[in-house]
């Protein structure tokens, strides 16, 4: 019998992560030289002036509920776990720099000249494994340096799935995040070996103690073109790789923002925008009835008795079936295969009004999420609109479709 996941923990604005260093501090740049990713990011989104790192970059057309990292999968290489995207921008955007979100633009990249096989936080604890994209002005090798990060940034999956190609069919429901956050450890540690950057995040022999089978190793091959990396197919035990090295910029130099010109009819741009929305609503949709099924089930499994509570005819009949995990207490053997894994642990009692306490806390969590995303969406469309009436005449647009990106 699966067992049900009730994680119980008091509602936070973030969580603090604390990074070991193992070199000289050396910061994000912000002021970089942003020629080399400006031609190839341009056809995927806007190029905007933030007042908080100048010159950044937005993807257009995402679907709900997107954030950095979660369209691909991950790869255990010579690098440690490195991300292989499946966006035609992933080269550049989850490899270099850092990622924000602004309730003006939604998310926002901030280009950076150090390739990295992903610039993430790491939490882990209780079967799941989270990760979440590192903020611009986080040093990862600062001596003692402590910082929050956004709980709606954390992409969080049972351990199980976490080499899985479509992860992304894993995520547990966003709004659950402010939960996780607090019952999870950090586990960030990066370090350079033999001048590489590594991102250790959860140790590989654990990944493979709960899945039961090694995890690939895999080569970067590095290529000379985004477009031949584009994808990340694995191919001969190797992941195909588009990493140029950045110059950096001086510090007062600001770079000179285009605005996009937009290759659509308004009509057109009028009638996906509108599409767009609809697909907005229903995703909204599915993410509240998601929500509302697990807490229903949660709420039956909080009022079922302890399994050694329970008479030995049942205990005999159904023996590794436990009640909702919620605060960490004793190691417990996973519900797949009856191993014992590190932070795993055996519910105790718990009162199901705290149990829907919490529940209450993520469905208010659900509906800042929804209104963040719709903030974000429209702000999109407004700039797009915007887009187009400052393009050439009509006849001379093409009715080539814009690329869309997203999972959901």
């Amino acid at each position: 019998m699966r067992r049900t996941a009730v994680l119980i923990a008091v509602i936070a604005a973030g969580s603090p992560v604390f990074l070991s260093p193992n070199r000289a501090a050396a910061s994000v740049s912000i002021g970089v030289n942003i020629n080399l990713f400006h031609d190839s990011l341009s056809p995927y989104g806007d190029w905007i002036e933030s007042e908080r790192f100048g010159t950044v970059w937005t993807p257009r057309h995402v679907a709900y509920g997107w954030r950095p990292y979660t369209t691909g999968h991950w790869v255990y290489t010579d690098y440690d776990w490195t991300w292989a995207s499946d966006e035609d921008w992933g080269w550049a955007t989850d490899h270099y720099g850092r990622w924000a979100f602004e309730p003006a633009y939604g998310w926002i990249w901030v280009p950076g000249n150090e390739w990295a096989p992903a610039w993430v936080a790491w939490r882990s604890g209780g079967g799941y494994v989270g990760w979440a994209p590192l903020p611009p002005e986080v040093d990862v090798f600062r001596v003692g340096f402590g910082f929050r990060i956004d709980p709606f940034a954390y992409s969080f999956v049972e351990t199980r799935h976490f080499c899985e190609p479509r992860v992304y069919n894993h995520f547990v429901p966003v709004a659950r995040n402010v939960t996780f956050v607090n019952v999870t450890q950090n586990i960030t540690n990066y370090t350079v070996v033999n001048n590489r950057i590594v991102n250790r995040g959860i140790e590989v022999s654990r990944v493979e103690h709960v899945t039961g089978h090694a995890v690939p190793r895999v080569q970067l091959r590095e290529v000379e073109s985004p477009a031949a990396a584009r994808g990340a197919r694995i191919e001969r035990g190797q992941v195909a790789v588009f990493r140029p090295r950045v110059a950096p910029d001086p510090a007062d130099v600001r770079h000179e923002v285009h605005a996009f010109a937009s290759p659509e009819r308004p009509d057109r741009v009028d009638h996906r925008q509108a599409q767009e929305r609809r697909h907005f609503d229903s995703a909204q949709e599915r993410e509240r009835a998601d929500l509302r099924r697990i807490h229903e089930r949660e709420d039956r499994v909080s009022m079922q008795p302890r399994h050694e509570d329970r008479p030995k005819a049942e205990r005999r009949m159904d023996p590794v079936a436990p009640r909702a995990e919620v605060i960490p207490s004793r190691p417990v053997a996973t519900p797949s295969r009856g191993r014992f894994e590190e932070n795993d642990r055996r519910p105790r009692p718990v009162d199901r009004d705290r149990v829907r306490e919490f529940h209450q806390q993520e469905v208010r969590a659900q509906a800042e999420h929804e209104s963040r995303e719709r903030q974000a969406l429209a702000q999109r469309q407004d700039r797009e609109r915007r887009a187009v009436q400052s393009s050439p005449s009509p006849a001379n647009r093409s009715d080539e479709k814009p690329p869309k990106h997203g999972h959901h």
